[in-house]
């Protein structure tokens, strides 16, 4: 029996897959993955462990999918994916997303929750010319390196800076995916709203720096230094995130 939250239990012949994931940037977890659709993640704490369990796994259930090792390179080229999308066969969302599953991102795991980027450049004209090259985000860089040239230049500038100074040098000082960034966009909706309040200390960030515009959340992106984030699938696929269907009082703003 494979152990879901206290007092769920699921057959072992519920299970369809089995992968090996990374939790807190080590290889001790695994996610099971069932047939009905559901999924858990666990941490079993030691990658001995995580193996014990895999050879556990195959031992009952020969024909159980079960991947032992995280190679994420060969085991994504072996999976015909990428031909597929070329050939138009998957649409840039699910290809997208195959590519988060296999890196070992989960809905599981906020710290590698599923990211996709901002496609679009903008987020308040009244109607889009898709025909116009203009109109997207490019994306050959980083979030980090769009925005006006004094902004790449800050950046280049910090790197160089601390590489003088004998220090690891870096040129971003945030992620583009971070558990703050998942809860910031997924606020309106359970369990984010109540794990937001949980990383605020039991309450509320400030309501000026709570998600309330695509728009300005994307010119953060282009002019603060510090702000690289990405976005999540909800964005692409789940209108409800930006509703407050709940009615959760989120505070007034002071501007």
């Amino acid at each position: 029996l494979i152990p879901r939250p206290p007092g769920e239990r699921h057959p072992l012949r519920a299970v369809a897959e089995v992968w090996p994931r990374r939790y807190r940037m080590r290889r001790t977890a695994l996610e099971v993955f069932l047939r009905d659709g559901h999924s858990v993640l666990l941490n079993l704490l030691t990658e001995k462990s995580c193996q014990e369990l895999f050879e556990a796994l195959h031992a009952l259930a020969p024909d159980l999918r079960v991947r032992h090792q995280l190679d994420i390179f060969d085991d994504f080229t072996a999976t015909g994916l990428t031909a597929a999308w070329i050939r138009r066969e998957l649409s840039n969302f699910d290809y997208l997303m195959r590519l988060n599953f296999h890196a070992s991102r989960s809905y599981n795991d906020l710290s590698q929750y599923p990211v996709v980027p901002w496609v679009l450049s903008d987020y308040s004209s009244e109607t889009l010319d898709l025909e116009d090259a203009r109109l997207f985000r490019d994306l050959s860089s980083p979030v980090g390196a769009l925005g006006s040239e004094s902004r790449r230049a800050e950046t280049l500038a910090r790197y160089e800076t601390l590489q003088s100074s004998g220090m690891d040098p870096y040129h971003y000082g945030s992620h583009y995916s971070t558990p703050g960034f998942v809860l910031y966009y997924l606020l309106r909706l359970e369990p984010f709203t109540t794990l937001h309040r949980v990383l605020q200390s039991g309450r509320f960030d400030r309501a000026d720096r709570l998600f309330d515009s695509v728009a300005r959340s994307w010119q953060g992106c282009l002019r603060n230094v510090s702000d690289v984030k990405e976005l999540v699938p909800e964005f692409y696929c789940l209108p409800e995130a930006f509703v407050n269907s709940n009615r959760v009082n989120f505070g007034k703003k002071q501007s």
